[in-house]
């Protein structure tokens, strides 16, 4: 299984997964962390740990479904059995709604 983290803060969530999944005490795979916040420290803490990463921030599109659909795209890429907010603070919209189930 394979986990793809949505993140916009200090990344402690992250951490303590990556930690886990390092020590063999998390089995599924975290495959990707993507963030919204170009300042978020779970991009430091993906680096520490070499896990692809993606900042998208909506400020840098012109309109949100964009921004969703890109979102998608990646996500779709990457192919994640689940996917985990971690301290995520952006409303989940109706594009991506439509590729995922919650859960």
């Amino acid at each position: 299984m394979k986990f793809a983290v949505l993140a916009s803060g200090a990344g402690s969530t992250l951490d303590f997964l990556l930690e886990a999944q390092s020590n063999s005490q998390l089995h599924p795979k975290i495959c990707l962390l993507i963030t919204d916040n170009p300042s978020a420290g779970a991009l430091k803490v993906a680096s520490n740990y070499d896990l692809p990463k993606k900042c998208l921030s909506p400020r840098e599109y012109t309109d949100i479904l964009s921004w969703e659909e890109d979102l998608v795209s990646i996500l779709l890429k990457y192919n994640p059995d689940f996917i985990l907010l971690a301290g995520y603070v952006r409303k989940i919209g109706p594009h991506m709604l439509r590729f995922f189930t919650i859960v």
